[in-house]
């Protein structure tokens, strides 16, 4: 009898902890990014914080990312050009597509302020333009309804000079099912690249006539 309970107790310990985990949500929060052309980014200005909550709305824990070892990895070409490839076998900008979808982001936050020139004044005008085009259609299918005060952008010309100014400041909303799909996804794909090669090395190897 004792046995059974403490079986019992123990699969409702995993059932809770698994509801838990498919519950929970994660918030990566982006403060004081600020990008200059022809400056490096100022690695100390800014952080990035990941929050974890069950429910969407009970803290579990908070992380800060290490920001200089992170743009450091970014910046090794081997690094980049491992994953572009990486990417790239998964199907590329479909598969990125894909990867959207399944993670369905959410926007909690957003105040950016850009100012972008590239010396003519129609480019220029043409560019900033189609920017806000995009962020003004792009922006109500990621914020969350009611919450219009937390999001804000302006993008400014610069007639006079090549050059870019960026500064932003943002939270990215992700629940983990979703992350859990685009894992699933991901192993997914991979398993049937691998058995595809297996299958066209078999074909390759059994197609000789003897005579």
């Amino acid at each position: 009898m004792i046995w059974i309970l403490i079986t019992l107790g123990v699969i409702i310990a995993l059932f809770l902890i698994f509801f838990f985990i498919l519950s929970s949500e994660i918030d990566i929060k982006l403060e004081n990014i600020k990008i200059e052309s022809g400056k490096p980014i100022a690695t100390r200005e800014f952080s990035i914080i990941v929050f974890v909550k069950a429910l969407g709305k009970i803290p579990l824990f908070t992380y800060t990312l290490p920001t200089q070892k992170w743009i450091t990895k970014i910046k090794d070409k081997e690094w980049e050009q491992k994953n572009i490839k990486t990417v790239q076998n998964l199907g590329g900008f479909s598969f990125l597509r894909e990867v959207q979808k399944l993670l369905k982001i959410r926007l909690r936050k957003l105040h950016l302020k850009a100012t972008i020139g590239i010396e003519d004044a129609v480019l220029t005008s043409l560019l900033v333009g189609i920017l806000g085009a995009i962020l003004s259609i792009l922006l109500p299918k990621v914020a969350i309804p009611g919450k219009e005060k937390n999001y804000y952008y302006e993008i400014q010309p610069n007639f006079y000079e090549n050059m870019y100014k960026i500064d932003l400041d943002c939270i990215i909303s992700v629940k983990m099912v979703h992350i859990i799909s685009v894992i699933y996804m991901v192993f997914k794909k991979k398993g049937e690249k691998k058995h595809e090669r297996t299958s066209n090395r078999r074909s390759y190897e059994y197609g000789y006539e003897q005579y």
